[in-house]
């Protein structure tokens, strides 16, 4: 199986073998990425976490901050110390999902 990520037109794509898998929808504000949503199609291949991670670095590549208001990217940036500096002051106040 052939698994990639795209990242295009406001949305993180992973797909396995062309089909798509998994999807994370966010927005560009004023340099910042706000994570709308996270959706992974199949389950137990860790794709949820694929898809956080591809937004994250491209953020980081682009010079934004982060406004997960996706309550599973939130966590997941929570968990790991290394995207504290990224996230928004605001981060975490106004999540629009839950996990």
């Amino acid at each position: 199986m052939n698994t990639e990520i795209k990242i295009a037109d406001g949305k993180v794509s992973c797909l396995e073998d062309d089909r798509e898998i998994g999807r994370l929808d966010f927005k560009i504000q004023d340099n910042v990425m706000v994570i709308e949503h996270t959706r992974a199609f199949e389950k137990g291949k860790g794709v949820g976490r694929k898809l956080v991670v591809a937004a994250i670095e491209y953020a980081k590549d682009k010079g934004m901050k982060i406004n997960p208001v996706c309550s599973f990217a939130y966590e997941l940036m929570q968990r790991d110390e290394k995207y504290h500096e990224l996230l928004v002051d605001e981060a975490g106040e106004s999540l629009s999902c839950s996990l």
